[in-house]
């Protein structure tokens, strides 16, 4: 039986007055901030909750760092969790996905990687994973979020002596897989791994820089496939990302592909389909990431990304510049950007964006930066709180709407949901490419407001299928994708 769970009976109440009146990167706030520590490296994860988002960063105090995480909530933040607490040495570059932490550590002398695992809300003691007489370092952990739970993989790459390796953690039973050298044939150094989805099920891929020179780097690609049975996988020859000019700051956040780029007379946030995400805004613009949910106005627009920031460097100046609703290419000029100074040219900083946290009728998605606070770095905030309902921008009902499904793509369970301001009996069916009729979602009356509903696709193998809702003379139709 499909679980329908009805977010939110739209009021009249409601006018243009109160949706104008919702945040929009008004201001930059502190987050974190402390007299004695720095908060360094700020990454948000996506949890599925939409309850809450998880912000993990590097704590420094003095000469040496530790790794804490914090539930972010839609209007405050969680209690600190400290996940390494050690008096010398440094933990850096933690990665998450799901369940599971990576990160860097040299508390033993080199730099070795490390793991904790998340069990029924308990983070585990740190276990080394790699830990030879040479640096590993740079590790990035993916889950193939693939049920029932003996298919259920984490993937980790990390480079050591300039290649890239891998390994592979199987869930059930708790298995780490040996290591392999995937970039021993590729005689130019490696670096940066990143990882993401294949463009078919059961495939994923692993994206890495190749330095030609000291001024010149490549992207280059290696797929592999999964083996569920062994959890050894398979892998293709790889292929390079050709460019003319030096692809810098490669990475994957949020299963979306950004590297800079010089071009349009700057640098540039580029997107693997060479998307120019921060065009027009002049300058070097750098470490780019957003996040999306679906806004529906009278134009029935699904965003790519509905809040978007970079940092931004031009003249003698750094700044946070950021943007709502941004689909792909940016507004035609740099008006529609909002900019929050950071420092002089000197100054660096990274900036992250929130998975989106609900709470009621409303969603927020939150962007944090680095910025200096009386001599220390301190966490900084900007966000964007909007309407989860169906509102639009002109005060106009809208009868009926159907949301994109999300996450999508998927593996093995997605949310469908739709909207309607007047009693309607409601049909809402998944079909297959063929069209054929695979599942239906909801078959009653439902009074007015915004519903959803989950789709569960374990037992229906990888590929495209469409969903359709029927409600009284409305009907529409949208596709998604089931990635195993």
């Amino acid at each position: 039986m499909k679980k329908l769970i009805l977010l939110f009976v739209i009021l009249s109440a409601f006018s243009i007055n109160s949706y104008s009146q919702l945040v929009t990167f008004d201001s930059l706030r502190v987050v974190l901030s402390s007299s004695q520590y720095d908060y360094k490296n700020p990454k948000f994860y996506y949890n599925s909750s939409n309850a809450f988002s998880v912000l993990v960063y590097e704590k420094w105090n003095s000469t040496n760092s530790n790794i804490a995480l914090r539930r972010v909530y839609y209007d405050s933040i969680g209690t600190e969790i400290m996940l390494t607490n050690n008096p010398t040495g440094q933990n850096i570059n933690p990665s998450m996905s799901d369940n599971i932490i990576t990160w860097q550590s040299n508390i033993s002398g080199n730099w070795d990687i490390y793991y904790s695992l998340n069990t029924s809300g308990i983070w585990s003691a740190p276990v080394v994973i790699a830990n030879t007489a040479q640096n590993e370092t740079n590790p990035v952990i993916y889950s193939n979020r693939t049920a029932p739970i003996q298919y259920s993989f984490y993937y980790l790459a990390y480079i050591k002596n300039n290649d890239v390796y891998f390994k592979s953690y199987r869930v059930n039973p708790a298995t780490w897989y040996p290591d392999t050298n995937i970039t021993s044939n590729i005689s130019y150094n490696c670096l940066n791994p990143a990882i993401g989805m294949g463009s078919m099920g059961g495939t994923r891929n692993i994206y890495f820089s190749m330095a030609l020179s000291d001024t010149l780097k490549r992207i280059y690609t290696k797929t592999f496939t999964e083996n569920y049975t062994v959890g050894i996988v398979s892998w293709n020859a790889g292929n390079e990302m050709y460019k003319p000019k030096s692809q810098e700051n490669l990475r994957i956040s949020d299963g979306r592909f950004f590297y800079e780029y010089d071009t349009l007379g700057g640098t540039h946030s580029i997107g693997i389909n060479g998307d120019v995400f921060t065009f027009p805004v002049s300058g070097k613009n750098s470490n780019s990431d957003g996040n999306s949910f679906g806004i529906i106005t009278n134009n029935l627009t699904w965003w790519s990304f509905t809040a978007f920031g970079c940092i931004n460097k031009r003249n003698d100046s750094t700044s946070l510049k950021v943007i709502k609703n941004l689909y792909y290419n940016s507004p035609p000029n740099e008006m529609f950007w909002k900019n929050y100074y950071l420092g002089n040219a000197a100054v660096n900083s990274n900036v992250t964006a929130s998975s989106p946290i609900i709470k009621n009728n409303y969603f927020k998605l939150i962007l944090v930066c680095e910025k200096l606070l009386n001599g220390k770095t301190a966490l900084y905030a900007t966000y964007l709180t909007d309407l989860a309902s169906q509102i639009n921008n002109e005060n106009e009902s809208i009868s009926f709407g159907l949301y994109q499904n999300y996450p999508n793509p998927f593996n093995p369970s997605t949310v469908v949901r739709f909207s309607l301001s007047v009693v309607s009996n409601v049909v809402l069916k998944v079909y297959d490419v063929s069209g054929r009729e695979v599942e239906t979602l909801v078959n009653e009356q439902l009074q007015p407001g915004t519903y959803s509903t989950q789709w569960n696709a374990s037992a229906y193998s990888s590929g495209v299928y469409f969903y359709k809702i029927q409600a009284g003379e409305f009907s529409e139709t949208k596709r998604m994708l089931l990635i195993k």
